[in-house]
């Protein structure tokens, strides 16, 4: 419980920290990033303690402002200290303005053992930050695991390729007396 009481502490630090409005983040423009960042989180397991989470994480992904529509790629790392272990997951991820979801192939390293599985994630952003949950299955001898996560991520966009603003002009009316 201890655990779960830290976790929920450092969460509500940094959402809270940060500054609501609608001008508040960094401005995106339609186009590519390379969001890259910090994951800060807890684990629930059902035969293993449940841990702080810690990692990092970094996306391709493309965004398109008019429709809200994004989508792209990411690689996550964490350390999951309450069995410690490491944990790692790389996939598509898409998404329509704050909602987003993304899944994959999961691997785990624990001591000498080596697992497997994948996992799903939704998420919840907000500028830099986005709250998610993921749910892991991982295929372990004699028996399969399922795990949850609770956390945070701090991604700041790094632009790689911006489009240019599209600009709708009215059209223009016929001129006068230019009849040939």
């Amino acid at each position: 419980m201890k655990n779960w009481l830290l976790v929920l502490a450092a969460a509500s630090l940094v959402v809270l920290s940060c500054r609501a409005g609608a001008d508040a983040g960094p401005k995106i423009s339609s186009g590519w990033y390379l969001p890259v960042g910090l994951t800060l989180g807890g684990s629930m397991h059902a035969d293993r303690p449940n841990g702080f989470v810690l990692g990092a994480e970094v996306s391709a992904a493309h965004v398109d402002v008019d429709s809200g529509f994004w989508y792209g790629a990411y690689l996550d790392a964490l350390w999951d200290f309450g069995p410690d272990a490491l944990r790692f997951s790389l996939g598509p991820e898409i998404g329509v303005g704050v909602v987003g979801l993304d899944g994959g192939y999961l691997a785990e390293i624990h001591g000498r053992t080596y697992k497997h599985g994948f996992q799903l994630r939704l998420l919840l952003t907000f500028s830099i930050v986005a709250v998610y949950g993921r749910w892991g299955h991982l295929f372990r001898h004699p028996r399969e695991e399922d795990f949850g996560e609770l956390g945070v991520l701090i991604k700041f966009p790094v632009p790689v390729k911006i489009e240019p603003v599209k600009w709708h002009r009215p059209p223009q009316p016929a001129a006068h007396g230019m009849e040939s």
